[in-house]
């Protein structure tokens, strides 16, 4: 960990801030993902729920796979002007010294768990960064989609890709695999900064399922004051209106 006596370099906190700032998109990428992937699946067990507001959860389902390709065709694209994954990896290969172990034990020397941090610390070697490229490349299919998919279908209507009604799709274990590639690269890096990580699993992804419950019970609710009514009953309850 890094302790408050010590100062990062200008350099440092430019990697912190590169780092924070790709972390942040990862964890986003993969929250509004699960989300998607979970209103998906959950189509079919609450389907009385979304047909009282069909286009709301049509739109709201697709706003959020939208955002996951838009974000990841973001930090994936080599080619992009503002900060990538590729310009992250250009800049701690330049900037591999500040993952040695001696810069480490320079930022933790003061930590109570120094003998510890020291003995599992693991240096960033440049096999490392040419791992990760290697694995991006691996993933070039995958990628060279998402870049389709967003300038054709998101960032404006491709006409011959619309008339041919062309379609571009992913499967969900690849837009996982992405993510966690991502998650994983990041991470990576920084433990070797200073052990620590983020998670990337979003806290109440499934928080939305309340929504549904909520609008069940309601449903249910009406329904019973609708049988009343038919059957002559006076009732009068303002959690009704």
């Amino acid at each position: 960990m890094v302790v408050s006596e010590y100062q990062p370099t200008a350099e440092e906190n430019l990697f912190l801030s590169y780092y924070d700032a790709l972390i942040r998109e990862t964890i986003y990428a993969r929250s509004h993902f699960k989300i998607w992937e979970l209103m998906i699946d959950s189509i079919k067990e609450y389907s009385h729920e979304f047909n009282n507001a069909p286009h709301f959860f049509r739109f709201t389902i697709k706003s959020h796979l939208d955002d996951v390709i838009l974000t990841l065709s973001r930090i994936l694209d080599e080619n992009e002007k503002s900060l990538s994954i590729w310009k992250f990896l250009c800049y701690v290969e330049q900037n591999r010294s500040m993952f040695s172990t001696q810069a480490f034990q320079k930022r933790i020397k003061n930590s109570e768990d120094r003998e510890y941090s020291l003995r599992t610390h693991i240096p960033i070697r440049f096999h490392d960064i040419l791992e990760h490229r290697n694995i991006l490349y691996g993933l070039q299919k995958e990628i060279e989609t998402i870049k389709k998919w967003r300038d054709k279908k998101l960032a404006h209507i491709d006409i011959k890709s619309h008339i041919k009604n062309e379609k571009i799709t992913l499967k969900r274990d690849q837009i996982e695999n992405i993510i966690d590639t991502l998650g994983s690269i990041l991470n990576k890096y920084s433990i070797a900064y200073n052990q620590t990580g983020w998670l990337i699993k979003f806290v109440g992804e499934n928080d939305f399922e309340s929504v549904l419950d909520a609008i069940r019970f309601r449903i249910v609710e009406n329904k019973k004051l609708l049988e009343a009514m038919k059957m002559g009953k006076n009732v009068v309850n303002d959690e009704h209106f």
